[in-house]
Order: C-alpha cells, then structure tokens, then sequence
C-alpha cells in the first residue's frame, strides 16, 4: 500500500560509513546502486579503548572532518556500522507473539541475558524464525558508554545518523544466501578478525579474533583454530547444517587468502561478492545500500537510540504537515485560478453568442425571400427522404452473391456499375477447382448472366489472384 506520508515528504537520502578500530570509511550510491562519492581516513593515533569508548574525541571529529571533505557526499545523513567487538549477540526463543508484543518480552529478558543493566545498553533485536508455536529472534545490544560518545562526534560535525549496526549484521544482507543455507564470513582485518555464522541473511553469532602475533601466518593459524572450535561447537549443539561455505571479506581478503582458506579446510571458500573491488569497503557498502529502518522493525537491527528516532519521528511528521499545508494552498490557488478562468472563458463565449443571435436576427428580418426558398428547399429534401426506400439497389442480389461463394474463395474488392448493371469481383481462390466452382454456381442463380471468367486466370492452380465480371439479369 502506497504511504501517503512518503509520498508527500521526500525520504531521507544518506551515505554509509564504517567506523573500524583504526580507520573511517565512507560510501554514497545513487539509485541505480552506482557509488558516486567515497572516501577513507586512517587515525594517527588510538581513539578508542580496549572497551571500545572513545578515549579521544578531538582526534576523532578531526577525522571525521578529513573524510567528509574527502568523500564530498551530498547528504548529511549517515548510516553507520561499527566494530563487533563492542557488541553483545544472544539468541533467544520465545512464544508465538505478535509482533507488537515481541519487543516488550524482549526486554523483560534483557537482564538475564547480558551482563550489564538494561539502563547501560542499546540493545535491539530480529526474528531469525518462527513457527506456529515460538518464535527465535537475535538480540543485539551495545553499552551505551560506547555508542553515546559515537553519536556526540557525529552531531559536532553536523551529521544525522539513521542508524547503528554491527558490522556482521550490516555484511549479512550482501551474502544472497538462501534462507536454509549457512556460511561462515571471516573479515580479515589488519588490527584482528570476526568469524560469522550467517543463515540466509543473518547474522547468527560472531566471535573476534584478537591477533597475538607480529606474523600473518601466525594470525591465520589463530583464525583456522577459532572457526574449527566455533563449528565444533555449533555441530554439538546440532545448530549446524552440512553443507557449509566460508565467505572472505576485509582489509585482507584477496584471492591468495581465498586458496590459503581452501586448502585449510577443503569447502567451497570464495569473496564477498560486492559492487566493488575493495572488499574493505564492504561494511559501508552495505550501510550505505540498506533501506534504514526504525528499531521497531522486527526484522532487522538497529541500535539507533530510542530517543533519537522519536525526534526523528516528530521532525518527519511535522515536516509531512507542512508539505501538506504547501501542496493544498497550491492546489486550492490552482483551482481559484482555473475556476477564474473558466468564469472568464464563459462570459466572453456568452457575449460572442448574444452577438451572434442579434446578426442573425438582423439577417432575418432582410432576408425573408431567402428564408421561403430554404424552406421550400427543406420541404423537396423530405420528400427525396421519403422516396430513397424506393431506389432499386443491388443489396439483395449482393446477399445472394454472398451465400454462392465457395469456401475456398476470398472476396477482397467488388464494384457496381449501376448503369451497365454490371458487377465486377476481385478476389483470391486457393485452388483452381474453387475458382471453377465459384463460375458455376454464378450461372447457376436466377440473379445473373453473362459470367466472363478469363481463361488466364485458370492456367495456376492454386493461390491464384482473379478478377470476374458479370451482369444483373433483366
């Protein structure tokens, strides 16, 4: 169903922007999916802490400053994915629940399942599935401490987020897989890496790998030894289907990783398949391609404050009633002014006509000999009316005409010379037999004489073009 509201307000066009553990990455695409700005800002010193706040807002709103000017994006609407390792997943299955009452079950459960009070979290959820009876969702949550600090930097360089998501969940919609089927997505990242286990287009859980080693051979072994411990682990718990892949993403990723995975654990291992070569860019890439949706939406996450988008709410509707206060003064001053116009249009047509009844009237009055001979002229037009219905016409001779010919024979043109009493026939017979048929039955009727038929005519036999003449009988 088409919404009103949308149609009257414009919907807000935004880029996507990744924030890393060390560095800023942004993407904006047009409507046919095309990237028309980008950019990408690595930080010179730390700006986050082990916990994830930020420890240095300078350095940060710098950066952020360094990218807009880089990316020169044409909104300041952003949506933006931010590192796993600050997020907190939990699985959780509940009763069969509308979907109004999803989101308050949820938060009765929030504090048995993480660790911190729900005053300190951000937290949202989606459905992963459902049957007649329960209902698995994902519950995401971020600590506050985090995000609020991350929200402030974006305000003071006059940004307006839309959204917040961890980078797994905003990855997991650019795999296309098939609702049963499962991958594993490893983002292989400079500073460490975060294995994934996607089923069709969630994120089910993720786990980082916080590298220990100078060498990335090293951090790759620490890699192959989290994803075998992780598929164990979901294998136990029968969570785990049998056809598995894994998905190469990341500062890293690139084909030599690709067939180092392969030979590691011989399944199918392949790149994210993204609109673009840098598979760095993937986490914006994919903010900056979703439709934002509201945290209320069950069916994807968004950490965006509560407090946030009602404003947003509040700016749209306000917003809706003013485009809908301008666009009806419009259309009401169209419409005066179309009904001025039709007055205007009316009285000068008025003022033409009553001119042109008193010319006539005027005419009238000097031209009553003219006036007698027209009506004498109208009297001898309906007497000729009268007399038409008695004119001979060849109309049921043409009927008879009609009924004679022959399956095989197509009529395409017929003259009448009322003078001669003559018909002429052109047509196309399909064998040459039709067309003798079609001579015979015209001498066999009681309504014509005279049928001249061409011998020319009888030397193809098929598909042959004709023409027959002949005459009415006396």
């Amino acid at each position: 169903m088409v919404n009103i509201t949308n149609l009257l307000v414009p919907q807000k066009k935004h880029f996507g922007l990744s924030i890393g553990r060390t560095s800023l990455r942004g993407l904006e695409i047009d409507n046919r999916g095309k990237i028309i700005h980008g950019g990408e800002v690595t930080f010179t010193t730390e700006i986050f802490d082990k916990t994830g706040s930020v420890i240095n807002k300078n350095a940060f709103v710098d950066a952020l400053k360094k990218l807009l000017e880089a990316g020169k994006f044409t909104t300041r609407f952003v949506a933006v994915a931010f590192s796993e390792i600050y997020v907190i997943s939990r699985e959780q299955t509940l009763p069969k629940l509308s979907y109004a009452e999803l989101k308050e079950a949820i938060s009765w459960h929030v504090k048995d399942l993480f660790p911190l009070p729900e005053s300190d979290l951000y937290f949202d959820s989606k459905i992963i599935s459902e049957t007649d009876k329960e209902i698995r969702v994902s519950v995401v949550a971020v600590p506050r401490a985090v995000l609020n600090p991350i929200i402030e930097v974006l305000l003071a360089v006059g940004l307006k987020p839309l959204g917040f998501e961890p980078g797994a969940s905003a990855i997991s919609r650019l795999t296309k897989l098939p609702a049963d089927s499962q991958a594993l997505v490893v983002q292989a990242n400079k500073r460490g890496a975060y294995v994934s286990l996607m089923e069709g287009d969630k994120a089910l859980f993720t786990t980082v790998v916080n590298y220990r080693a100078d060498t990335f051979e090293s951090n790759f072994k620490q890699i192959i030894a989290t994803i075998e411990e992780m598929t164990n682990f979901y294998k136990n718990k029968g969570l785990l289907k049998d056809k598995l892949e894994i998905i190469l993403t990341g500062e890293l990723a690139n084909s030599v990783l690709v067939k180092k995975f392969q030979t590691a654990f011989k399944i199918p291992v392949s790149m994210l398949k993204l609109g673009i070569d840098k598979q760095e860019y993937s986490k914006a890439f994919a903010m900056a391609t979703t439709q934002v949706k509201p945290p209320a939406d069950p069916f994807t996450i968004n950490l965006l404050p509560v407090e946030m988008q009602n404003e947003y709410d509040r700016d749209y509707q306000n917003a809706f009633i003013t485009a809908l206060f301008v666009r009806t003064a419009i259309f009401l001053s169209l419409l005066l002014l179309f009904a001025t116009g039709v007055f205007l249009s009316i009285n000068l047509t008025k003022q033409s006509l009553d001119r042109d009844v008193q010319n006539l009237t005027n005419a009238t009055k000097t031209q009553n000999r003219e006036t007698q001979n027209l009506l004498q002229l109208n009297a001898q037009a309906k007497n000729i009316i009268t007399l038409a219905p008695l004119r001979t016409t060849p109309k049921d001779k043409i009927l008879t005409l009609i009924s004679i010919v022959p399956p095989g024979i197509s009529i395409n043109e017929w003259q009448y010379d009322d003078a001669k009493q003559q018909y002429t026939l052109f047509g196309i017979a399909l064998r040459r037999d039709d067309l003798l048929l079609f001579k015979q039955k015209l001498e066999a009727t009681d309504e014509f004489a005279k049928v001249n038929l061409p011998l020319e005519y009888l030397e193809l036999p098929q598909n042959i073009s004709f023409s027959v003449t002949f005459l009415n009988k006396k």
